[in-house]
């Protein structure tokens, strides 16, 4: 399979995930992302995963050094990854989804139960563009990077991601998720480097069945739909974003 290179110079490469290919190989899956990517490099450092069912840019390195800088600025919260969703229900206004994230065991049922004195903390922006229909369009920005974080939290607002069996979501014909936009500071040039992936065919696709109210795509097709997350620890206004 050809890679979707978004974005490379001697020290890093950003590449553009299809939705359905796994990042990274498991007992099952050998033709993944990073794979892919090492078979064409001598080195390939993989900083941060995409779920299976979403799609967009994913971020490796290409040296060790580059490497270990690149996951400093991550654990600094200095990498800005931006992402677009299609929520069940409507969002009417900026919300930060603060609920700690357990390493396991996440899934519908998880949602409305407290977190485990071992959940790390998360922090996710979630911010409408426009309705879907009876949805809506936002865009999520991570300060944190928890597995399932933006899937989990937009299920414990209460409006999980169309496509989301894991926490929920309304069927639909793929994971309404995809990493749109990468920004960082350079480890080696310090200039500022932008990358942005426009929304694949499918994922435009949904978005127009959503908006049309196709009855695949109904509201109340989600049990979890109308769900919200206990008090305090999901709602609030989103603050300014970092850079």
């Amino acid at each position: 399979m050809e890679l979707e290179v978004a974005y490379e110079d001697e020290w890093l490469i950003v590449v553009a995930k299809p939705a359905g290919m796994a990042t990274h190989a498991s007992a099952d899956v050998t033709d993944d992302l990073f794979s892919l990517v090492r078979a064409k490099l001598p080195y390939a450092g993989l900083l941060h995963r995409l779920d299976r069912g979403a799609s967009g840019l994913v971020l490796l390195s290409k040296s060790r050094d580059v490497n270990a800088a690149l996951q400093r600025e991550l654990e600094a919260h200095r990498i800005d990854r931006t992402y677009t969703a299609v929520l069940a229900g409507r969002l009417t206004e900026p919300t930060t989804a603060t609920r700690p994230i357990a390493a396991r065991g996440l899934g519908r049922d998880s949602v409305n139960r407290r977190p485990p004195p071992d959940a790390k903390p998360a922090t996710s922006h979630f911010a409408p563009v426009r309705r879907a229909g009876a949805h809506t369009l936002v865009e999520v920005m991570l300060e944190t990077g928890r597995k399932y974080q933006i899937r989990f939290h937009a299920a414990t607002l209460g409006h999980p991601i169309l496509g989301d069996r894991r926490f929920g979501g309304p069927a639909a014909a793929r994971l309404a998720l995809h990493a749109h936009r990468l920004s960082l500071r350079h480890p080696m040039t310090e200039s500022r480097v932008t990358v942005e992936s426009p929304l694949p065919a499918d994922f435009r696709h949904l978005v127009a069945r959503a908006s049309r109210g196709d009855d695949g795509y109904a509201a109340d097709s989600s049990p979890a739909g109308r769900r919200r997350g206990p008090r305090g620890q999901g709602r609030g206004r989103s603050p300014s974003r970092r850079s």
